[in-house]
């Protein structure tokens, strides 16, 4: 990474917000704003854009949970059993997306935002059409086995730990259909497990990233931790916000942004890993050959 211009560290600063609001807003942490705007619109390889999101998420979320604990929306039992799953699942994810080339990352990416966003688009759509009232945030909760809020955790820490997302675009829909939480209890949740987990997925991406060699560039340890840092304050600053909208603004509100903000990633994703997925039809460079040097003409013409 060369030096980092006034232009590039503004654009990092409206990022750091933009994932900061969201992430509060909707529980996921941020990330599915930065990795694309870090990887679209920065040209950052992705392996650097996951880790610099996973370091920014630290804040993101400690901010909007933080918020959340404040409105009353944190459930203590429900963040106590995903937190575990999470961070354990968080590093075989962080291993798995190391081996893994950049583009076909960005490919898992949008397959899965798009996933996200049309079971949330049909769950808001139906209840719409049915007249179905929201449900208010719940202030106590037991889960229907012990397993059920670990079997939640786990694909949302590898999903942090993979695609460098705090896990909570696949969190909240999952503890509104299968646990059956309100979704503004969904969101606060999701955001404290975030927090927790993103300090683990954080420090085994740094460790595994740290020497690795992206075309022809030796990606050094500080390199994406100077990154989140330019984002990590303004991510803060969002994620306050962002939790204090997520009390006051309207439940299905928050349904409709969360859909528009997935795919909207997800077409920026797929697109994005086209532009880079090597050409399956490129054929080898054939040389021309080479010119008669004038020794070998001389020679030639002694035998005519």
């Amino acid at each position: 990474m060369g030096e980092v211009g006034a232009l590039v560290v503004a654009g990092y600063l409206v990022t750091g917000l933009a994932a900061g609001v969201l992430g509060g807003l909707i529980g996921i942490g941020g990330g599915v704003i930065v990795v694309p705007a870090l990887t679209l619109l920065f040209g950052l390889d992705a392996q650097i854009a996951i880790t610099a999101s996973l370091f920014q998420m630290i804040f993101v979320s400690a901010a909007s949970a933080y918020g959340h604990y404040k409105n009353g929306y944190i459930l203590k039992p429900v963040v106590a059993q995903l937190v575990p799953a999470a961070a354990l699942s968080s590093v075989a994810g962080v291993f798995l997306g190391s081996s893994v080339p950049g583009w076909a990352l960005l490919k898992v990416f949008a397959i899965f935002l798009i996933y996200v966003s049309i079971e949330m688009g049909w769950k808001l759509i139906s209840k719409l059409l049915k007249g179905q009232p929201p449900r208010e945030p719940l202030t106590e909760y037991t889960p229907r086995n012990r397993w059920a809020i670990p079997a939640v955790g786990a694909p949302m820490g590898f999903a942090s730990g993979l695609l460098g997302i705090g896990g909570g675009a696949l969190a909240v829909p999952a503890l509104n259909k299968f646990l059956d939480l309100p979704i503004k209890s969904a969101v606060a949740n999701s955001s404290a497990a975030i927090f927790f987990l993103s300090i683990v997925a954080c420090i085994t991406k740094v460790a595994t990233v740290h020497g690795m060699e992206v075309n022809g560039h030796v990606i050094q340890w500080h390199e994406p931790i100077l990154v989140g840092a330019f984002l990590a304050p303004t991510s803060f600053i969002g994620g306050r916000l962002g939790a204090h909208w997520a009390k006051v603004s309207p439940t299905r509100f928050i349904q409709g942004v969360f859909v528009v903000v997935m795919l909207y990633s997800a077409w920026d994703m797929w697109k994005k890993a086209e532009s880079r997925r090597p050409s399956r039809m490129e054929a080898p460079a054939v040389e021309a050959p080479a010119a008669p040097s004038a020794s070998s003409a001389a020679g030639a013409a002694q035998y005519r």
